[in-house]
């Protein structure tokens, strides 16, 4: 059904109110990305398009939460950068374009495997405006379900959840990552009363600007953002609902909370700030004002499990914690700034879900924070294959992995956190969330990589190639000999997945007394497979624990007694001197020696037999790797030495 002349131009109008920004297309793939070969054009064909901004999107649509029927027209305003003769709007070939007004005239349009070609006599360059008049019956695309008709309570009701590939399913849209809209007005027209006679209010993203009830027994909600916002953070939901409306506290003032929730649900509604003012209080002190202060912050419920994080208006199906504090991380961390590509929905997903990790931390008293930790890194380990970062993303199921993508995810930040210091950490992410390039538009990994490295002076790429973009944990076997009050401690490390042959990783060890009434911890740099390290313990150890505080990722296989026929050195690394434990197999003198790079022989010493510690010093050498040689009788042993 054609969209009436007034509903063009009053959408035209509303384009006043949009913000200074420009939008843009983001066009990148990064060099994994590219090696993997897998991108999203396989359910998006609007990533066909060359570069141009997105200034405006007026969405006017007919619906009704007791049919799957819909129909209406879509505006956009874009400014062409470069000349440009076809353009694509993805749509669900099970919806029925009804036809592409221009403000330049085109040639032709076609309408075939979900999308919608349009095509002008000549390139055309700068800005011109389309309307899409459509209608038809939804049908979801495999995922979440993007376009819902269910009931609460015996009662209709209607939402939307777009990511990653369903926006197609019910509008006309530029679904590829890449693209935000300057100002988005969505405009619903829905039956003023559900058949049960029950009033109707339909909600969406931004700010109500115009409510109206009509004649035909219809009612019509305007909403608009003059914040850029991706299509897929675009959502609609129609029920009974009821509204509270209350003021949070935040940094910029006052901020307009909104709630919608069914009216049977009178813990929905009592629960509903519950904890919210803490959630801003951490996210704000931590991370800089909220996004969106200038429209609202709010929550409608619905009937799926878990929630959404609509821009500005999360979808929830309660007010826990856990759901709530991760849904407002996402303001931040993939509304206000998002992945560019679905490979790298961590950036998303990781970020919203250690947020509510460090909302256990500071609120609450702290109580569930080490209960959390521990249960992310439980997840980790449940399985030893897949990357954080996803490869594949023709499968929403993988790119939603909720043991990668979330919980990996949150714990190689909260591990980093532990190897860089909370300042240097902080203070990253502060300037990644800050950057005004990255601020209502798209980033990557790289962009985030950058800000670790600039903060802390150390280069982190490592960290990532083998947290990130490797597969697997490592796993470590632990052996000890205690001389003294010196105790010697070995650690092997292998790993679950042959894409990372070593995970470098600070480690905190806590060893204890046969009645674990006493302790000590030693923390420790593993930089080699094989690496020996001493410490000092004013009593006898019995046992330890690797990673007490559940900050690192890591499965330990086990920590027993030292018995072994060969060498242990330790430290290695080290700086000035290292020792050699050992039971030496003769009664006859050994011989040591170190030799460079180059083969030759720079140290030789004595060990005499009686000896089950052997000292040496290399204090006078310089930096770098050597070879040491171990040698009784027949019985010769090697090792890699590295001096610091």
């Amino acid at each position: 059904m054609n969209l009436r002349l007034s509903h063009f131009v009053l959408l035209c109008f509303l384009t006043v109110c949009c913000l200074p920004m420009r939008g843009q297309h983001y066009d990148y793939i990064s060099k994994k990305e590219y090696d993997c070969k897998k991108v999203e054009q396989f359910s998006t064909t609007s990533s066909q398009n060359t570069s141009f901004q997105l200034k405006f999107t007026g969405l006017s649509i007919q619906v009704n939460p007791e049919s799957r029927n819909i129909s209406g027209s879509v505006v956009y305003r874009l400014n062409l950068l470069v000349p440009t003769s076809k353009i694509w709007v993805d749509l669900n070939d099970t919806l029925t374009c009804d036809g592409v007004i221009s403000s330049i005239p085109i040639r032709a349009y076609r309408a075939s495997q979900h999308q919608i070609e349009i095509e002008w006599p000549a390139p055309v360059q700068g800005n011109i405006q389309l309307q899409i008049d459509y209608h038809g019956t939804v049908v979801n695309t495999p995922g979440f379900g993007s376009y819902v008709t269910a009931f609460h309570d015996s009662v209709p009701i209607l939402w939307t959840l777009s990511q990653p590939y369903g926006a197609r399913d019910w509008w006309p849209s530029f679904q590829t990552l890449g693209y935000k809209s300057d100002t988005t007005v969505i405009d619903i027209t829905c039956p003023t009363m559900n058949s049960r006679g029950d009033s109707q209010t339909a909600v969406s993203n931004g700010l109500l600007v115009s409510k109206s009830h009509r004649p035909d027994t219809t009612s019509r909600f305007i909403y608009q953002t003059n914040f850029k916002t991706a299509p897929y953070l675009i959502a609609i939901a129609v029920t009974n609902f009821k509204q509270a409306n209350d003021t949070l506290r935040t940094s910029q003032g006052p901020l307009l909370n909104e709630t919608f929730y069914y009216p049977e649900d009178t813990l929905f509604y009592q629960r509903r700030l519950e904890n919210l003012q803490g959630f801003f209080d951490v996210f704000e002190n931590l991370f800089g004002p909220y996004p969106f202060h200038a429209e609202k912050h709010g929550h409608t419920q619905w009937g799926r499990g878990g929630g959404m994080e609509h821009q500005t208006n999360s979808f929830v199906v309660d007010m826990g914690f856990g759901l709530i504090s991760h849904e407002l991380a996402h303001q931040w961390f993939g509304d206000l700034v998002t992945c560019a590509s679905w490979s790298d929905i961590w950036l998303n997903e990781g970020f919203a879900s250690y947020l509510t990790g460090l909302c256990y931390e500071r609120l609450l008293n702290g109580y569930w924070y080490p209960i959390w930790k521990k249960g992310e890194l439980a997840r980790v380990n449940a399985l030893d294959s897949g990357s954080v970062f996803v490869p594949d993303t023709s499968s929403v199921s993988r790119i939603f992995s909720s043991r990668l993508t979330y919980s990996k995810g949150a714990m190689i930040l909260h591990q980093l956190r532990w190897e860089m210091g909370d300042t240097a950490f902080f203070l990253a992410l502060k300037n990644y969330i800050n950057d005004p390039q990255l601020r209502f538009s798209f980033t990557k990994t790289d962009d985030l990589i950058g800000y670790f490295n600039q903060a802390s002076g150390k280069n982190w790429n490592g960290y990532f190639d083998d947290w990130l973009y490797g597969q697997g944990v490592p796993l470590y076997s632990v052996q000890f000999q205690q001389r003294g009050s010196k105790v010697i401690s070995r650690f092997v490390q292998s790993t679950t997945h042959s894409s990372v042959s070593l995970f470098e990783q600070k480690l905190k060890i806590r060893w204890y007394n046969e009645s674990k009434t006493d302790s000590v911890d030693q923390v420790i740099e593993i930089q080699q497979n094989d690496q020996s390290f001493e410490f000092m313990a004013p009593f006898v150890v019995a046992s330890a624990v690797i990673d007490p505080d559940f900050q690192s990722i890591q499965r330990t296989l086990k920590v027993e007694p030292f018995y072994s026929d060969v060498p242990v050195v330790y430290p290695n690394p080290m700086r000035d001197q290292f020792e050699i434990a050992w039971a030496p197999p003769t009664a006859t003198e050994g011989q040591v020696r170190v030799y460079n790079v180059l083969g030759q022989v720079v140290l030789q010493q004595t060990w005499p037999s009686a000896k089950a510690i052997h000292e040496v010093n290399m204090r006078t050498f310089e930096s770098g790797n050597y070879f040491l040689e171990v040698v009784f009788g027949n019985f010769r042993w090697t090792r890699t030495l590295v001096k610091y």
